[in-house]
């Protein structure tokens, strides 16, 4: 099927693309009368869009879905109506032409042709506009009828979403795999379709939208890497302490951030020697097949404070869900450039998994609550000072996850957090400290505290490299009368960490 235009206005590209989940649901043939159902009825569905969106008809919307429900209409039509409603309304460009007929032509090569005509409202008169409104119900109805009877015998009960995508496009699905068939076969299937879609050549990691999928009450917070070409892959930070972890890694404030997790999944696109074992075992129980460089999904979950490793199989439905969502989300920001973020504290684009449909919908990331850390340990400040002696010295103090790993009772791996300090004066190296990388934020200052009693000495200055760490010191340096200084590098302390191993 083709798209033709009438008298110059181009709405037929505009009502294809409305009506595709439509389309896509009722398996519609040009040489079936589903088709023409199908548009007839997403005529009104849109004219009800534009007219509530311009103020001409507040409701017209509801009206006309309400209407199409009571005329005998599956539910699954319904719900994918109310979704391409949701959709056209969310949209920040809004086309506010009307569409005053439509037509089914065969062209001069046989193939089926689709002529709209329309207008914009501002340019059809006032009672032209009510006549549609209140028309509204009684058309919707009639279409319904129509089109539950064409439906019946031919709706898939899963309904696909907005979509004009090709071939290998992963389907919406509000489920998980089908019963008898493996998980991971689904999952790498639409795993493989995320690689062939490859978003990374219009999308930069800073292009976040949001992903929501049913049994799940968190969004997950979506940045596609790869357009610089050296690495590809998804990252999915679910909810909002998550998301602060992505600003953090994205302003340069906490470059170890990484290191020490967030909650959510990562999907890295590899080459084969990279995958771990247990990937190599999901891949070949998939029977998915894949070829080449960077081609091979390394499909990872993540939790705060340990490092990432490969999803088990419960969760691997979740995992699907969630990057089919993100196929469809992808492909559309390509095809409407103003759903792009303006910033990362702005309104984003939310695409969300509802009754097998991807609705869209914009929604702000809330900023966690500013950390508060520890009160100064005066205990600890007034020993220190009774027992050390003063130096006319400069310490670089930094904490930073080691390259080390050690396993928990779980089955996580984690880099513990070192905390070390180095006498820029003298070279001399103080004895490091290690925790758990959950822990860095509140225990900053108190392995300060404990390194400085071990060498007995309290410097003049403490030079330090991150801000976190700064905010964190900055209490219990005033209390110890050293004066603070935040600086681009620590070279001393630099040079101690390149030669200490697993540091």
């Amino acid at each position: 099927m083709t798209k033709a235009e009438s008298g110059g206005v181009k709405m037929s590209e505009r009502l294809l693309e409305f009506a595709q989940p439509l389309i896509e649901l009722m398996e519609c043939r040009e040489d079936g009368p589903e088709l023409g159902a199908a548009l007839r009825m997403s005529v009104v569905l849109w004219n009800a869009c534009v007219i509530e969106r311009s103020g001409h008809g507040p409701g017209a919307v509801a009206q006309a879905i309400e209407a199409a429900g009571s005329g005998g209409m599956p539910r699954e039509i319904a719900d994918v109506l109310r979704a391409m409603c949701d959709n056209a309304l969310a949209r920040q460009e809004f086309d506010s032409r009307l569409i005053l007929d439509i037509d089914l032509v065969r062209g001069s090569g046989g193939d089926l042709r689709v002529a709209v005509k329309g207008a914009a409202i501002e340019d059809v008169d006032a009672s032209r506009i009510a006549a549609e409104f209140t028309k509204l119900a009684q058309t919707t109805r009639a279409r319904a009828e129509g089109a539950a009877s064409d439906a019946r015998g031919s709706a898939s009960g899963r309904a696909r979403g907005h979509s004009k995508a090709s071939e290998n496009r992963p389907a919406a699905r509000s489920s998980g795999a089908a019963a008898g068939v493996s998980p991971w076969r689904e999952l790498y299937t639409v795993a493989k379709g995320v690689h062939e879609l490859a978003p990374w050549n219009w999308l930069f990691d800073a292009d976040v939208f949001g992903v929501r999928v049913a049994g799940d009450d968190a969004t997950y917070w979506c940045s596609v890497m790869g357009a610089a070409g050296e690495f590809y892959g998804i990252g999915l930070y679910r909810g909002d302490a998550a998301f602060d972890v992505f600003r953090a890694l994205q302003s340069g404030a906490d470059a170890d951030a990484g290191m020490c997790g967030f909650d959510g999944y990562l999907i890295s696109f590899v080459d084969r020697d990279v995958l771990d074992a247990l990937d190599v075992q999901h891949i070949k129980a998939s029977g998915v097949q894949f070829r080449g460089r960077s081609a091979w999904p390394q499909i990872e979950d993540v939790i705060y404070g340990r490092l990432p490793r490969p999803i088990r199989a419960e969760s691997a439905a979740r995992v699907q869900s969630l990057l089919e969502v993100v196929h469809e989300g992808a492909h559309r920001m390509g095809l409407d450039d103003t759903l792009r973020a303006s910033g990362l504290d702005g309104d984003l684009p939310l695409f969300e998994l509802r009754n097998g449909v991807v609705t869209l919908r914009r929604e702000r990331p809330k900023r966690v609550a500013a950390r508060a850390y520890p009160s100064v340990d005066q205990l600890g400040v007034t020993r220190l000072t009774a027992s050390a002696k003063r130096e006319s010295s400069t310490f670089e103090y930094d904490a930073f996850a080691t390259r080390a790993r050690v396993g928990d009772d779980d089955g996580w791996e984690f880099a513990p957090t070192a905390f070390l300090a180095v006498d820029a004066t003298s070279g001399r190296v103080l004895q490091p400290r290690m925790d758990m990388p959950e822990n860095r934020f509140e225990v900053c200052a108190a392995k300060l505290l404990e390194i400085l009693s071990a060498s007995g000495v309290i410097p003049r200055e403490l030079h330090v490299r991150r801000p976190w760490i700064a905010e964190a010191l900055k209490p219990t340096a005033t209390a110890l009368g050293v004066k603070l200084t935040l600086r681009q590098q620590l070279p001393s302390l630099e040079y101690v960490r390149n030669t200490i191993p697993n540091m």
